[in-house]
């Protein structure tokens, strides 16, 4: 029938959104210490999505003035975030935006 197909749907999106929420919380809790020693850090927005080259995590990290990336600063983040893969760096006046690679 085709309202226990829509019910089946709505249960497994609602399950899904509550996983997505809980990685992104997850994510957030240990971005909390490193926004604190790089204390140039405003706002951290978390986005995940995926393409035809894989699944992503994407980090927007917002200073409100400029920016400088230092080899710590990767080396850290690319530890927190459980891989050594970033597949692109953005760098504006005020913002940054890493894109982390997982398989």
């Amino acid at each position: 029938m085709f309202s226990d197909d829509l019910n089946e749907i709505f249960e497994l999106e609602a399950n899904a959104r509550a996983k997505r929420n809980d990685l992104i919380n997850r994510i957030r809790k240990k971005l909390d210490g490193f926004r604190s020693k790089f204390r140039i850090i405003n706002e951290i927005k978390i986005d995940l999505f995926e393409d035809d080259k894989g699944k992503f995590i994407k980090l927007s990290f917002f200073t409100g003035r400029g920016f400088s990336i230092n080899n710590q600063f990767i080396e850290e983040l690319t530890e927190i975030m459980e891989t050594g893969s970033y597949n692109q760096i953005f760098v504006d006046t005020d913002k940054l935006e890493i894109d982390f690679f997982y398989k």
